[in-house]
């Protein structure tokens, strides 16, 4: 992990200390009520085996939502009932309570996810030593469970602070207490995924209590990194009142994919009450991948602390003494309905027989998440723009929360909740698309005054501002409209044109030529669109000639259906046009299908005019002509 999000494991289990602080007026009025649950005896990976998607989703909405869409609320002073003070002789502060209790959701919201009892309650009485811990760590500015005592700082105070650091998850740099948890339950930087020792805290069966706390160390250019504290060390539950095999995260079943990244680490906690917990070295990990049949195999040789990983840890972090952590190597992405199988073999039981444990994880979006089509646009004051947004990829799942558009400053440029963007003053201002789980895309939005004349003809209105919408309008064509286009802005269309079409991007991995290293041009000539003049040349400044842009919308057409599943469009007859004979041969077919799938037109009097150019508001109009063809309102 960077500086700026680090997060380090508890030490070894010592007696919770007691804060010399009543807790009752602090909780009078404002203790939430947390859903009282526990799960049957050895049921655990049989309930979240059986758990539907719309079963989850409903549950972490109507129970464990954060306080609100994205990880920015937590930034002002006004999250405190009392200001922690950073000068001598210091103050611990105390944080609201509705603050807490979005941590404490966030417990067990992934408490319930991996099927241990989600009632974890927020202890009051811990209070003071945890917003102590998170002092003292913010005044030395590091993360530390054995922290050294500030300069100034009263004794009783350090000691307090201390206990609190001692028996604590502690975080520096994330926003708010429920990104902290979710945090935590990755643990798979390499100074962690040795014990992912975070996640057994969090996911202790015996944990029925915890408490946070949450200073900002002191602004160095502009910025003051968060310190939490999250209490672990609770066993408040009676020893063998959760029965279980294992626990697993990602658990069996189906799982949100927010709550687990392509590079974490996997990690089976074995009850060691039915399992051996000495012999563990045969034990190996087979992880099936369905949608392609790939597989690992991993076991102890597998050492790489970032990337392919294995390791069975006898810490006893969360109360559970062994624990197998493993990872795949070159997952990059989790997709919708992805279903992992996982079989563990080596394993013996108490008694001493060799057994196994087998089981399918299918990865799911509870959220929806769109994005943008581009990632910068200019618009003029006034101008009104209806933004196309683009589903990630996710499956249908009924109550899927929406995410939801807003402007960083809507004294700029302002958007309503269908998508419409509007300028308002010259300035520069970011439209987010963020989600309950601090995920969001944004788009840069520069208000700039139009140069006098510069605006498309009255013919290219409409194509034009459904074309910037969409992202097909790359930031730099946004501008002298009547111009002809060179051949490297016609590419960064098509480009344009095909990523968004196909909701996926393009490799860049092929530069063949010599005059030219623009990512587009690289990524149109690895996916077959295009071809250079020349085996070494691409003449990226010179203009596109009609019949040049034919030939590379009829190649783009065919690519777009037969990625979509589809044959090739059925063309209109069209016949010969006046100047037939100046069609180059190479081209002739092109202009012909071109013209019958209706993506261009002749200029007039039966003429195609193949070696004029094409102008940038001519390259918009069809190029959104295309879109059309594979993308409806």
């Amino acid at each position: 992990m960077n500086r700026n999000q680090t997060a380090l494991k508890p030490r070894e289990w010592m007696p919770r200390t007691t804060a010399a602080f009543c807790a009752g007026a602090l909780a009078a009025g404002m203790l939430a009520v947390w859903p009282q649950t526990a799960e049957a005896a050895d049921s655990i990976g049989k309930t979240t085996a059986a758990r539907t998607k719309e079963e989850i989703v409903e549950k972490w909405m109507q129970s464990y939502l954060p306080m609100k869409r994205s990880f920015a609320y937590m930034s002002g002073n006004d999250i405190y009932e009392q200001l922690p003070s950073l000068t001598a002789p210091f103050q611990e502060g105390k944080l609201q309570a509705e603050y807490i209790e979005d941590g404490v959701r966030a417990t067990n919201f992934v408490r319930y996810l991996a099927g241990v009892p989600d009632d974890v309650q927020p202890d009051w009485s811990l209070h003071r030593q945890q917003q102590s811990a998170s002092l003292i760590n913010a005044l030395n500015d590091r993360l530390s469970h054995s922290p050294t005592k500030p300069a100034g700082m009263e004794e009783e105070a350090y000691k307090l602070g201390y206990a609190g650091a001692g028996s604590s998850n502690l975080y520096m740099g994330s926003p708010t207490l429920y990104s902290s948890v979710l945090g935590y339950m990755s643990d798979s930087d390499p100074s962690n995924i040795d014990r992912v020792g975070h996640r057994r805290w969090i996911l202790n069966p015996a944990m029925t209590r915890t408490m946070f706390g949450y200073v900002r160390a002191a602004e160095t250019s502009g910025y003051g990194s968060p310190y939490s504290s999250m209490y672990v060390f609770d066993k408040g539950r009676a020893a063998g009142s959760v029965e279980y095999d294992y626990i697993g995260w990602p658990a069996a079943g189906y799982f949100p994919s927010e709550a687990f990244s392509p590079s974490d680490a996997w990690s089976v906690s074995l009850n060691t009450d039915r399992y051996d917990k000495n012999n563990t070295d045969s034990i190996t990990v087979t992880v099936t991948r369905q949608s392609d049949g790939r597989q690992w195999t991993l076991d102890k040789s597998d050492t790489d602390k970032s990337g392919e990983y294995f390791r069975v840890d006898k810490g006893g972090y969360g109360g559970i003494p062994v624990c197998i952590i493993f990872r795949p190597g070159g997952i990059s992405d989790i997709k919708e309905d992805d279903r992992f199988h996982v079989r563990i073999d080596g394993i013996r039981s108490k008694a001493g027989a060799e057994t196994s444990i087998e089981y399918d994880t299918v990865f799911f979006r509870m959220t929806e998440m769109k994005r943008f089509g581009s990632d910068a646009i200019a618009i003029t004051p006034g101008e009104s723009v209806p933004l196309r947004l683009y589903s990630t990829g996710e499956g249908a799942v009924a109550g899927r929360m929406a995410g939801q558009l807003e402007s960083s400053d809507p004294s700029i440029a302002s958007v309503d909740s269908s998508g419409v963007l509007r300028g308002v003053k010259a300035g520069a201002a970011y439209i987010r698309y963020s989600n309950y789980l601090g995920q969001e895309n944004s788009l840069y939005v520069t208000v700039r005054p139009a140069a006098p004349g510069d605006a498309p003809s009255g013919w290219a209105k409409e194509a034009y501002a459904k074309a910037k919408g969409a992202g097909l309008i790359p930031y730099s064509l946004d501008t002298q409209y009547q111009t002809p286009i060179r051949r490297i802005d016609f590419v960064r269309m098509l480009v344009g044109v095909y990523e968004n079409t196909t909701g996926s991007s393009l490799p860049a991995d092929r530069k063949p030529f010599q005059d030219t290293s623009d990512s587009n041009v690289s990524k149109a000539v690895s996916a077959g669109l295009i071809s250079g003049v020349s085996p070494t040349e691409f003449a990226p400044l010179a203009k596109i000639t009609r019949q040049e842009a034919a030939a590379l919308l009829t190649r783009l057409e065919s690519k777009l259906a037969s990625v979509a599943g589809k044959p090739p469009g059925s063309a209109a007859p069209t016949g010969p046009f006046a100047d037939d004979e100046a069609i180059a041969s190479w081209a002739k077919a092109d202009v012909y299908r071109s013209v019958g799938l209706g993506l261009m037109q002749g200029v007039g009097q039966n003429r195609f005019n193949p070696m004029g150019n094409l102008t940038v508001e001519q390259s918009i109009q069809i190029f959104q002509r295309t879109f059309e063809r594979f993308v409806r309102d």
